[in-house]
């Protein structure tokens, strides 16, 4: 009987959810096009930070001639003849200039452009040759015959790079799905279990046969539920971008796996122990409060706390970060990518989850009895 109270009042939350087109949108679409528009706009930075262009900024033919024997070796260096390079600079055209001048050349650029570190490492580079052939071309020859040959070797690997990728996106990514499934939760607690005392119908409840604790229970599950949706909805369409924006990672990602599909567990893991800490707070939020305006405002600030512990790993190199529920998504995250899976962490975390969860529910049913009263 009481299971059959509970499945009842889960059923009627269910209906009232998919009746606000509002919240359903919030809960489907909005993850997937926040996730896909990040992941693409991280992945373009990315691909960009190394490209730029540059110039070399000559007075005349001699000059001019010099600079283009040199940058046929630096294809985003361009020789010109003067011009207003600052003003070029200042409206993104170029990213650097090489300008020469009597007695020294001048390396001119704006520190914030993104691209700059790459265009002043080529530039410099391009300038120490040019000292020496505009001082003449038997100088010239001489110093490329005594410097030995240049050669850049990249000791990293896929794997390295991958590391280095997820890293930095990592953190970002799992902040903005916490981000999302917080909205989600907050708003969903704030209606269905706040929205109770503020519309006045907490007092029909407690008239009813059902009792409060299984009526917070069923709305607790279906707020879970949804937000366990919109979590899955963010990962899914997270994969989805990597593959399509981020192809040699992903490609990585899958030679190294080889295959091996207890990842898919080990994500579900992650999002189910997310979801109960952000249930449980929302709902023992939402139980302390009669005014939504009250617990949207604690609320908020139990977003932002969730939120930003998905970062913590970014700043804090520890073993502990990978028992701790939201803290350990990019630890947890980067082991599944090097197929190095270790579920002790994850069971622990759950059970940390579990144990907030079932906490949660204690004092939301306690606090509701007493309101009750």
């Amino acid at each position: 009987m009481r299971k059959q109270h509970i499945f009842h009042v889960m059923r009627n939350e269910w209906i009232r959810t998919l009746k606000t087109p509002v919240q359903v949108v919030m809960m489907l679409i909005v993850p997937f096009l926040a996730i896909m528009f990040t992941i693409w706009g991280l992945c373009y930075v990315t691909a960009n930070a190394a490209k730029y262009k540059a110039e070399v900024v000559c007075r005349n033919e001699e000059e001019l001639q010099a600079a283009k024997d040199l940058t046929d070796a630096y294809p985003d260096i361009s020789p010109v003849l003067g011009g207003n390079f600052e003003e070029r600079i200042s409206q993104g055209k170029i990213d650097a200039a090489v300008v020469i001048l009597d007695d020294h050349l001048e390396i001119v650029y704006d520190s914030t452009i993104i691209t700059s570190s790459q265009a002043i490492k080529d530039c410099s580079d391009l300038s120490f040759e040019l000292v020496f052939r505009l001082e003449g071309k038997q100088l010239y020859d001489d110093m490329k015959e005594f410097m030995p040959e240049k050669q850049i070797i990249d000791l990293s690997s896929d794997e390295d790079k991958l590391d280095h990728n997820i890293q930095q996106f990592g953190g970002v990514i799992g902040m903005l799905i916490f981000l999302l499934m917080s909205s989600n939760a907050m708003s969903l607690s704030s209606r269905s279990i706040t929205g109770e005392k503020e519309r006045k119908t907490f007092d029909t409840l407690v008239l009813c046969p059902t009792r409060l604790s299984d009526i917070l229970m069923g709305k607790t599950l279906v707020i879970m539920s949804q937000i366990l949706l919109s979590g899955l909805v963010a990962v899914g369409s997270a994969i989805l971008a990597e593959n399509i924006w981020n192809q040699k990672a992903w490609s990585t990602v899958v030679k190294v796996t080889k295959g091996n599909l207890s990842w898919l567990l080990a994500v579900l893991i992650l999002i189910v122990t997310v979801m109960m800490v952000m249930t449980a707070i929302y709902t023992l939020i939402a139980s302390a409060f009669a005014e939504a305006k009250k617990s949207s405002l604690f609320s908020s600030a139990g977003m932002a706390v969730i939120s930003f512990a998905a970062v913590v790993p970014t700043f804090v190199d520890a073993k502990w970060t990978s028992y701790v529920p939201v803290i350990n998504w990019t630890p947890m995250i980067l082991s599944i990518c090097k197929n190095k899976t270790d579920f002790v962490p994850l069971l622990i975390s759950f059970c940390i989850g579990l144990i907030m969860f079932l906490l949660s529910i204690a004092f939301s049913s306690a606090l509701w009895e007493r309101n009750a009263e």
